[in-house]
């Protein structure tokens, strides 16, 4: 009898190692082939069936969620990360996925708050978290909510500290850049030759001089 029941449960213990491996094949597939538009069609196939071998796997619905994404059906794609989510409520990457899906849907409401803010939570120094939120925040800036552009700048902020370059470059792009001299990230913004430039760039002063129209809000001490 003992040795029916033990036999019985490596049998279960087998069947779902295999299971979980094919799921697994099945989701690695998928991947590879979300990267390509041509053939994410066929990624979101193999989603679907790692998620009927894995129904409570969350990285499975996220794969779903992101392809479909991709496939211009956002409402479908954010009912999914929110499923995802409730398997895996402490996965900052997933907080930020369906942050920046929300973002992609144009909805910029207290989910896309709660949002930006599990995904800081949960990785508060995780360099690329905030890295993709620093770049989408400085993108979509304007059209967020007080409480939201706190939040942007929390990441803005870490990731300057981390990378610089990036963020001044995306800055640059989207226009942003006096964002980082009036808001402590960059020190020192009033004498810094970057910030100087960018005020130039946005016709708010008209010199590099020591006039009062200059671009440097505090005189440059000389060496």
């Amino acid at each position: 009898m003992l040795l029916s029941a033990l036999i019985v449960l490596v049998a279960c213990g087998v069947y779902s190692n295999a299971r979980w491996i094919l799921a697994e094949s099945y989701l690695r597939f998928s991947e590879q082939r979300g990267q390509s538009s041509e053939t994410r069609s066929v990624a979101q196939q193999a989603a679907g069936i790692a998620l009927k071998l894995q129904p409570y796997s969350a990285r499975a619905v996220q794969s779903q969620a992101s392809n479909d994404l991709f496939l211009n059906k956002p409402q479908k794609a954010l009912d999914e990360y929110v499923k995802a989510l409730t398997l895996a409520p402490a996965d900052a990457y997933l907080w930020r996925d369906y942050a920046l899906a929300l973002v992609n849907a144009g909805i910029f409401d207290q989910r896309l708050d709660r949002a930006v803010l599990q995904a800081q939570t949960w990785a508060r120094k995780s360099k690329p978290i905030h890295m993709s939120l620093a770049v989408v925040g400085l993108r979509v800036f304007s059209q967020s909510s007080p409480s939201l552009r706190a939040q942007w700048l929390n990441s803005i902020r870490f990731a300057y500290w981390t990378k610089p370059a990036v963020v001044l470059w995306y800055a640059y792009v989207e226009e942003q850049e006096l964002l980082l001299c009036d808001n402590t990230i960059i020190l020192q913004a009033d004498t810094n030759a970057w910030c100087a430039a960018a005020r130039w760039r946005h016709g708010l002063c008209s010199n590099f001089g020591a006039e009062a129209d200059s671009c440097f809000r505090k005189p440059v001490k000389k060496s």
